[in-house]
């Protein structure tokens, strides 16, 4: 995190009277190698689109909050089916957010928020097979199909048109990986 971080989201909610408060994520700056840079790219693709209507929208949108008022979560964890929070790894943030944003809508969006390390070529993949195994089961619960359908469509691609094709190529990549993870009969873990 920013070493001002949660004081800001802090004042922004208390000041903007927001109920969430989406963090900006920004890759870290000693990040390395060929998968790092699509991240980098992909980031700033994103944060660019921060003030477009649609993008606080849950499932159209690109972000999720990482900070929210205590009473919203309370009565968004009571919302949530029970049987699917311990088996998906997958869209657990967007439910979260789809949840609170069908309770308050004040979302508010800070720069600068915090720094995410990117992984390697291993870890992506590692990672994406994984989130497409829990598509599988989470897909099969029938719960959230609006809100999957919409993430699944999500490509991220943007201006200027060397990021925008660098963020096209990680969105590529992703895909493709989790609909690996998806058709394995058993993923590795």
């Amino acid at each position: 995190m920013r070493e001002t971080a949660i004081e800001r989201a802090v004042k922004l909610a208390e000041n903007g009277n927001y109920d969430m408060v989406i963090l900006e994520e920004e890759s870290w700056p000693f990040s390395r190698g060929f998968i790092a840079t699509l991240y980098k790219a992909s980031k700033k693709v994103i944060n660019a689109k921060a003030e477009d209507p649609k993008a606080l929208k849950p499932g159209e949108g690109f972000f999720v909050p990482r900070f929210f008022r205590r009473e919203i979560l309370e009565r968004v964890f009571e919302a949530i089916p029970r049987e699917i929070i311990p088996k998906i790894i997958h869209y657990d943030h967007d439910i979260i957010y789809y949840e609170c944003y069908r309770l308050s809508r004040r979302v508010g969006f800070l720069r600068d928020g915090v720094y995410h390390i990117e992984p390697d070529f291993k870890k992506l993949l590692r990672t994406n097979l994984r989130y497409g195994a829990s598509m599988k089961v989470f897909s099969r619960l029938g719960y959230y199909k609006d809100l999957i359908r919409k993430g699944e469509s999500r490509i991220y691609v943007g201006r200027p048109l060397k990021l925008g094709f660098q963020s096209l190529i990680l969105s590529l990549i992703l895909k493709i990986v989790q609909r690996i993870g998806y058709l394995l009969p058993n993923p590795p873990n």
